[in-house]
């Protein structure tokens, strides 16, 4: 079975090839196709040449926008889950180690890694 992010890398997840379910959304989807084909009936065909490239800049304003919400709520999430992580002075303190001791109060299953007990240089450190 492949990880997420093995998915992830040979393309098996999109997020822009799945549908949107929200009715608002469809909604205001319906109503933007409604008028911009009224408008491209009414322009004369001097300016349709304007008009399309208005809406390619709009496409791509649309994508860098999308892009940006993409990161933005992805490094979010990381730091959501990444906090919530057992850690002691920043650095993450336990993982699976079956020679491990154990902290007083901490449970044999999670046990402290040597490792994790050094600054992890997790970038701009």
């Amino acid at each position: 079975m492949e990880s997420i992010l093995e998915k992830l890398f040979l393309g098996g997840i999109c997020g822009e090839a799945e549908p949107v379910e929200d009715p608002e959304y469809k909604e205001a989807q319906r109503i933007y196709s409604k008028v911009r084909d009224k408008w491209e009936n009414i322009l004369p065909p001097d300016q349709r040449e304007f008009w399309e490239k208005l809406n390619d800049a709009a496409d791509e304003r649309f994508y860098y926008e999308g892009k940006q919400c993409f990161l933005t709520g992805f490094r979010m999430g990381l730091r959501i889950a990444v906090e919530s992580l057992p850690c002691r002075g920043g650095h993450i303190l336990f993982c699976q180690e079956k020679d491990a001791k154990v902290i007083e109060g901490e449970t044999p299953s999670r046990t402290p890694c040597a490792a994790a007990r050094e600054p992890m240089g997790m970038g701009g450190d």
